[in-house]
């Protein structure tokens, strides 16, 4: 079977001495695992398709081995390089990578996602951005395209609109909502319960509602960032329940260690 689609390249690994195996992000297909004979050979007609954070279009051959594809043809649309240039950009490209992947388990459709990793590696070739915002964004992202859009309306218990000046908001890492401060301590939660100040729930309403096109184009101070950070992390692996691997390696290179 012939099988066309778009994808974006978000790991690759060696497949004998002259061949790479792909694991692509796919348009209409999930996460694809795609062998490409002679991938390493530079004179290969689809060497340039076949690199880390590549996006093309691929035609693919199925054969006895469905979980695995044979790329027969690639056409370049588009090519991340520069993010490998930095080790920070690289390792959190790495990390949102494989966030998505964790996500489509079972090959699951979901275009939406495929077009947010690619809005992200945009902003994260783009440098313009931290890449601790560009990171809690596409994690408070991600958390609403897999349906676990968090609780912002309103204290989860007694109901009052938040954030409200009289009282404190706070978000329940386990429920994935927010509660005012007269209710956080009436609730029997796994949490951790963590206080957010007005301008991180501004972060997180901004990230929820805005279109894609204004996604990350908002700012924020050096203190509402590492709580918005804080927030979003814990909140997308309680989400998913998982720990990737490549966030350690992220957080090294983001502390300079």
């Amino acid at each position: 079977m012939y099988i066309k689609c778009r994808g974006l390249i978000i790991k690759q690994a060696d497949s004998g001495e002259k061949g790479k195996l792909l694991t692509i992000l796919t348009e209409n297909r999930g996460v694809v695992y795609a062998k490409a004979a002679g991938g390493k050979n530079v004179g290969a007609s689809y060497f340039r398709c076949v690199q880390l954070f590549t996006y093309c279009d691929f035609h693919f051959y199925s054969g006895y081995n469905p979980s695995v594809l044979t790329i027969l043809d690639a056409q370049y649309i588009r090519s991340f390089f520069e993010i490998s240039k930095d080790i920070e950009r690289f390792s959190l490209a790495s990390y949102c990578a494989e966030l998505c992947k964790i996500s489509l388990v079972g090959g699951e459709e979901d275009g939406e996602l495929l077009k947010l990793l690619l809005n992200t590696f945009h902003t994260i070739e783009k440098d313009n951005y931290p890449t601790d915002h560009v990171k809690a964004v596409y994690e408070t992202r991600l958390c609403a395209l897999l349906g676990y859009t968090p609780f912002l309306e309103e204290c989860d218990c007694c109901g009052i609109s938040l954030p409200d000046e009289n009282v404190a908001t706070y978000f329940d890492i386990d429920q994935s909502a927010v509660r005012c401060g007269d209710c956080v301590n009436t609730v029997k939660t796994l949490g951790p319960v963590i206080k957010m100040p007005a301008a991180v729930y501004r972060s997180f309403l901004h990230t929820v509602i805005c279109e894609k096109d204004a996604l990350f184009k908002f700012k924020t101070d050096e203190e509402t960032l590492k709580d918005f950070a804080e927030i979003s992390e814990k909140n997308v692996l309680r989400r998913l329940e998982y720990e990737p691997k490549s966030l350690p390696l992220y957080k090294s290179f983001r502390l300079g260690f």
